[in-house]
């Protein structure tokens, strides 16, 4: 019996309109020592039903899809479904051994690999993915490694399950290359070779605290001694050094001042120094990712105003153009009643 996940509830949901207009639904698990979240859109949850029946008969039914002729449905038929989401998943974590065990629910689930058993990959499956539900893993995922970023090298496990999803990731871009223009295609590898950086970060900085003594290289020598090596890191220099050598320390044609310690830095060595940069601009890469992101969803509210104002001038000509005929109208019969009149 698969003990991975203990309780489960979807506690809210969001409308998303990239890359096409679609209601994305947020699960909240919980196993046996930690708790992580998904979001998947109802696509997903009937991949995963076609998928469960498959291995048995027994999967209750699914929730079905409604329709609305406005195009988007009303906040108490999402409640609805919410709701009936959350129970149909609620019945599977309770039932059958064969399905809440089976590889596409953990997939589904994005359980980690510590968590499954060995005849289970660690990854989501590459084919259940659609754009948006990889966009929504993508999402976790570097929300994931931020957190394991700021919680230093204390769960290494998590760093190796990030790493295992990340490479399903790649391959489910792979899978989709047909479902994607050429340039989103290239924005997403971007994505993962970006979260990818990060991954190796994670993992190299734990192999390199856990096998290397403070200061020390891959060769266990020490990287730069700590006495002058480290005031040449942060530009004092000695006179001598001074005197022989050039400084290179212009920008932009304005010399820069020398940098100096801070309470940040004052108590790691030359190799956290080193560490510390690299977090630093890694922190600024997944700013400018959050950024760019919002200002894509900018441009599609600008894209779909501008479409709404088009339907609206249409209207608005419609009706103008009707006016007119009805004061054709008016005219014709006020001049019949002048006639009736000197009649």
């Amino acid at each position: 019996m698969s003990n991975s996940i203990t309780t489960l509830a979807i506690s809210t949901y969001e409308n998303r309109t990239t890359p096409s207009p679609h209601t994305s639904y947020q699960i909240v698990i919980r196993g046996p020592v930690r708790q992580w979240t998904v979001w998947r859109r109802y696509s997903d949850f009937d991949a995963l039903f076609q998928a469960l029946s498959a291995i048995s008969p027994s999967v209750p039914p699914l929730p079905p899809k409604q329709w609305s002729v406005f195009g988007s449905m009303s906040s108490e038929k999402l409640d609805d479904r919410r709701r009936g989401l959350e129970s149909w998943c609620q019945e599977i974590l309770k039932g059958d051994d064969r399905l809440k065990g089976s590889k596409a629910w953990l997939d589904f689930m994005a359980v980690p690999e510590s968590a499954r058993t060995s005849s289970h990959r660690p990854s989501f499956q590459s084919s259940m993915f659609t754009p948006e539900s990889w966009m929504d893993e993508y999402r976790t995922l570097h929300s994931l490694a931020r957190q394991l970023r700021a919680g230093g090298l204390k769960d290494v496990r998590g760093v190796r399950a990030l790493e295992s999803r990340v490479t399903a990731l790649d391959d489910g871009l792979k899978s989709l290359k047909d479902a994607l223009p050429k340039g989103e295609q290239e924005r997403r590898f971007g994505l993962v070779d970006s979260l990818k950086r990060v991954s190796s970060e994670l993992l190299n900085r734990g192999s390199t605290s856990n096998h290397h003594p403070q200061g020390a290289g891959l060769s266990g020598q020490p990287l730069i001694s700590e006495t002058g090596a480290r005031g040449e890191l942060l530009g004092h220099r000695s006179q001598s050094s001074t005197s022989s050598t050039v400084s290179s320390s212009r920008r932009f044609g304005v010399r820069s001042s020398a940098p100096s310690e801070t309470s940040e830095t004052l108590a790691l060595d030359n190799e956290g120094l080193l560490q510390l940069q690299r977090q630093k601009m890694n922190d600024q890469d997944g700013a400018l990712s959050q950024l760019e992101s919002i200002v894509r969803r900018q441009k599609e509210l600008g894209f779909t105003i501008g479409r709404e104002l088009d339907v609206q001038n249409e209207l608005l000509g419609d009706l103008d153009h009707q006016v007119e005929g009805v004061q054709g109208r008016v005219k014709g019969v006020d001049k019949k009643l002048g006639k009736v009149m000197r009649g």
